[in-house]
């Protein structure tokens, strides 16, 4: 037993309360957020810049997400720290929303949100396994998935009507005070010293500044370029191909920095060369990239093309989030008992690509809502293995040495995976229209997830497990 696992009980009970609820703190916030945002910036301005407020949280949380990584895995007794002041971050963030007077304050503050985001993502899902067993940690692990999917459900619905009741602004009261909790109840959670946590330990050299700085610059410059491409930077115009460029001065700079530091590089080169890491790395962009185009393009199509209600578009998404209610404990048990998350992958990635054929064939002007209503749902298993996956698979199948960067690295690509998907998809129906456009966005997406359930097959089991 490590010294984590070693701790007394209630120590680890507290410990896990507090990234529960600053997962709950987080699924309120992700709920509320276009609504808040949008109402923030008719009441103090900004309507033309608000969304600034998620491209700084995206790229503030793609830089520290491999700190968080370097500094978590150099010296495991760090994590206690790191998701405290990530939780405290947060509930600055949030403050700061609830106080604004310029959309300024509330833009600037989202590079606190990215802290919050890495804390929780990379810091907390990574000490829920070390203080439990690989069993145990699946278990919980796998409520994760279904505290996100019951917050997709009821938390647009909740949250509409708290901000109808009590104003955007007492809401972001609520929220912060949450994440404010969290932050307590870690003080009061598992802490280990230094020297117990050594075993743990990953050797690496000094901090990779020029790494960082090139990681910064190409993330940055690229979710910029896709976050504003439609608005305030449209594709093609000058600003736009000088982000494109600088996004990839920033990647030659980070693949000169890895070939050069090697271990020593913010994304050290065992990580990129272990299997698992990389097979997990590739499939969560890929399956984000796939999804957004059900996710975000459904809905749009019933509102513009069967000319629905935004109660029947909106229901597209309740749905989905159904299966994650029961599946999530289901399909963690499931990596846990095998050592691996290739038999959920396989059959996500079989229902996936069966469910974006159906529409392929499926979609016109006169395709019955009903129709669609049970293709969401089919999609919810496969989405809810998709979620669980990237939760869970880090925490059981990559080796302890590997982890705690493998899964930034994982949480990384996801979210790069969704800008890039939504841009590419978004200009295929832009060039085509809604009707023909998505249905060759589903073509995209399937080829997406055929590569997936191709690669996956080549996981294998964690031998410390």
């Amino acid at each position: 037993m490590t010294c984590f696992e070693r701790a007394p009980a209630n120590k680890k009970r507290l410990t896990l309360i507090a990234v529960f609820v600053m997962l709950f703190a987080s699924v309120l916030q992700s709920g509320t957020d276009s609504v808040i945002l949008a109402l923030a910036a008719a009441e103090i301005g900004g309507t033309e810049y608000y969304a600034l407020a998620k491209s700084f949280s995206s790229v503030s949380a793609a830089v520290l997400m491999p700190m968080f990584a370097y500094l978590g895995a150099k010296d495991p007794s760090r994590k206690r720290s790191l998701f405290i002041w990530s939780a405290l971050a947060g509930a600055v963030c949030i403050f700061l929303r609830a106080i604004a007077t310029h959309m300024a304050i509330i833009v600037a503050a989202g590079i606190l949100h990215g802290m919050f985001s890495s804390g929780l993502y990379v810091i907390g899902y990574s000490i829920i396994r070390d203080i439990y067993d690989q069993k145990t940690a699946a278990k919980y692990l796998g409520f994760v998935v279904t505290m996100n999917s019951l917050g997709t459900l009821i938390g647009p619905i909740v949250s509409g009507v708290m901000i109808d009741m009590l104003g955007w602004r007492i809401v972001c009261h609520i929220i912060w005070i949450i994440a404010l909790v969290s932050a307590l109840l870690g003080m009061a959670g598992v802490k280990v010293t230094k020297e117990d946590a050594a075993e743990l330990a990953v050797e690496t050299g000094s901090f990779d500044l020029s790494g960082t700085i090139s990681l910064s610059v190409f993330l940055g410059a690229i979710s910029l370029f896709l976050a504003l491409g439609s608005s305030l930077i449209p594709f093609g115009s000058t600003t736009s191909n000088i982000l494109l460029v600088v996004s990839l001065v920033g990647l030659v700079g980070l693949i000169l920095t890895i070939r050069k530091k090697g271990n020593n590089c913010i994304i050290p080169v065992p990580v990129l060369k272990d299997r698992n890491t990389l097979i997990l790395t590739i499939n969560s962009f890929l399956m984000n990239f796939s999804l957004i185009a059900i996710f975000f393009f459904i809905p749009s199509y019933i509102l513009y093309v069967l000319n629905g209600s935004a109660t029947q578009s909106g229901l597209t998404t309740t749905l989905l989030s159904i299966p994650g209610l029961f599946m999530g404990p289901i399909y963690s048990r499931m990596i846990a008992n095998k050592g691996s998350a290739r038999g959920v992958l396989t059959i996500g990635m079989i229902l996936r690509v069966v469910v974006h054929a159906a529409f392929i064939f499926i979609l016109s002007p006169s395709t019955d809502l009903m129709v669609i209503y049970a293709l969401m749902i089919i999609a919810g298993f496969y989405q809810s293995a998709h979620v669980c996956t990237m939760t869970t698979a880090p925490q059981i199948q990559l080796a302890a040495d590997k982890r705690t960067y493998g899964n930034a690295m994982i949480q990384v690509t996801m979210a790069l995976g969704s800008s890039i998907g939504s841009a590419v998809y978004s200009m295929v129906i832009a060039a085509k229209g809604i009707v023909d456009g998505l249905k060759v966005a589903f073509v995209i997406a399937m080829v997406a997830a055929i590569i997936v359930l191709v690669i996956s097959q080549f996981l294998v089991k964690n031998e410390e497990n």
